[in-house]
């Protein structure tokens, strides 16, 4: 894990036990130093909520983990595109921080 690009950490967004799930493995993450690590969560089962639930959820986590977040539902494959358009988000932000550091280490030679 410590290798690690991204995590994606998939929610059951229709749990009550939601928000402490999330915070179980942030504590988890925390304790094995790898809470460096950008993360992704992802909201499965959005579907099963209410728009503004789902949006008050959505909000609660973007603003307590600072991290980004994103809703599914596995059985609308529709939902899918944000997903992997944030997974790519985060990828090539990473690769760019990746080369300018070594630009960086570069031009000091």
């Amino acid at each position: 894990i410590s290798d690690s690009n991204l995590l994606i950490h998939v929610v059951d967004a229709f749990s009550e036990q939601c928000l402490a799930h999330i915070e179980s493995v942030e504590k988890i993450l925390s304790e094995l130093k790898l809470s460096e690590i950008p993360r992704l969560i992802v909201l499965n089962k959005a579907d099963l909520l209410d728009e503004v639930s789902l949006e008050a959820l959505i909000r609660q986590i973007s603003l307590d983990k600072d991290s980004d977040c994103v809703a599914i539902s596995a059985l609308q494959s529709k939902s899918l595109s944000p997903l992997f358009e944030k997974i790519g988000e985060k990828l090539a932000k990473d690769l760019t921080s990746f080369v300018d550091s070594k630009l960086a280490v570069g031009s000091t030679n």
